[in-house]
């Protein structure tokens, strides 16, 4: 959420979080103004907490989850001529395949630091959410003087779905 949770870190019992990720990305340029890309994610993610974590936190208990993720593919296009233009600006739409796995499981134990059992990992480092997307991009720049450019870059990916059933608590 939107609150820094202060006392978390007087009592030591924050939750670690680390994600890697590898993107491989292909893109074919039908045209100068058109093209289509892929982008292929490789996951590598790990969630952490002492546990238990009250009165006196134990010791960090981990989860983990690797794997390849939620591929999307994503055509371009070129609004303006592309031939010796200061300006233009590119649209895209695309579509999120759920290719990630949204269930990984990892063996790990309750609130209270015992009964390790094999349950799913915590939302926030699955490789997937199991839903199809959508995304909309616009990508547009501008020369100003003296070969200097600024330039303006926004996404927005939207899941028509609202749960997909996955567990989303340690317990």
């Amino acid at each position: 959420g939107d609150v820094y949770q202060a006392q978390r870190d007087v009592l030591k019992n924050y939750v670690i979080n680390k994600q890697r990720m590898y993107d491989i990305g292909l893109t074919y340029a039908f045209s100068e103004r058109l093209n289509i890309s892929a982008s292929v994610p490789i996951v590598q993610a790990s969630w952490s907490i002492p546990l238990p974590t009250a009165p006196v936190p134990g010791p960090r208990s981990e989860q983990n989850a690797r794997g390849i993720g939620d591929i999307a593919v994503t055509a371009r296009y070129w609004v303006l001529s592309t031939e010796r233009t200061k300006n233009n600006f590119s649209v895209g739409l695309g579509v999120k395949l759920p290719t990630g796995n949204d269930s990984v499981m990892d063996v790990y134990p309750d609130f209270s630091g015992s009964n390790p059992t094999r349950k799913a990992v915590d939302m926030s480092i699955q490789p997937g959410d199991g839903g199809w997307g959508f995304n909309v991009e616009l990508y547009a720049w501008r020369e100003l003087f003296l070969r200097t450019a600024v330039y303006l870059q926004g996404s927005y990916l939207f899941n028509p779905g609202n749960i997909n059933g996955v567990p989303t608590r340690m317990a």
